[in-house]
């Protein structure tokens, strides 16, 4: 019985995390978008998921034990919400909504199923894999790697060790013990860095 229960609860779990990797894709969309429309795209899922609940037929295999005691989908929300916040913070630059989309399916997404029980944990936080931390830095990067080719047209160096920083960045907080969901501070700490470095115009906010 006990091994059924451990298997039915892995089977969820990357259930989840690949549901969390695929909606990425949708990220690519945002290319053919003109600003600020892409503000208003992000409302619907927004709100899909504010009343989204887990006992419903299609979401329950993918609800966490956490929801099902809620009866709130707090991943969604917290995904999707991201997402809105950003876009309504950058209503010019939907390239950045885009890559922080992106390090958010792949960078958490990635850190989630990689290592398992089995990788130790990073010396700052127990609950954090260091396999997990490695594959969220790998995942962050090439999401950045992937926005910057895909809204850009063309890696530069500069961009190269930019995305590097980012992902280093994107992998340590999300290693952190913090109350905050992972999908905000990912989504939020790239989307910032981003605008900050210039990330796609080449052009640092500060000059």
């Amino acid at each position: 019985m006990g091994s059924s229960t451990e298997s039915g609860v892995r089977y969820r779990h990357y259930l989840r995390k690949g549901v969390h990797l695929l909606l990425g894709v949708f990220a690519l969309g945002l290319k053919y978008v003109e600003p600020p429309i892409h503000v208003w795209l992000m409302i619907l899922p927004a709100l899909v998921a504010w009343i989204l609940r887990p006992h419903w037929k299609f979401v329950i295999q993918m609800a966490r034990p956490v929801e099902l005691r809620d009866g709130v989908m707090w991943g969604v929300r917290y995904y999707f919400g991201t997402l809105l916040i950003i876009a309504i913070l950058f209503p010019g630059s939907p390239e950045i909504l885009g890559a922080a989309w992106l390090v958010i399916a792949l960078g958490d997404g990635l850190s989630a199923t990689v290592g398992g029980p089995e990788s130790v944990p990073v010396p700052w936080n127990k609950k954090k894999r260091l396999y997990g931390t490695f594959a969220c830095f790998a995942g962050a990067m090439s999401g950045l790697l992937i926005a910057q080719y895909w809204f850009g047209g063309f890696i530069s160096p500069a961009a190269f060790v930019q995305s590097a920083v980012i992902g280093l960045a994107a992998a340590v907080v999300e290693s952190l013990d913090t109350p905050l969901d992972d999908n905000l501070l990912l989504g939020l700490l790239v989307a910032t860095l981003c605008w900050l470095t210039g990330f796609f115009t080449g052009v640092p906010a500060w000059g």
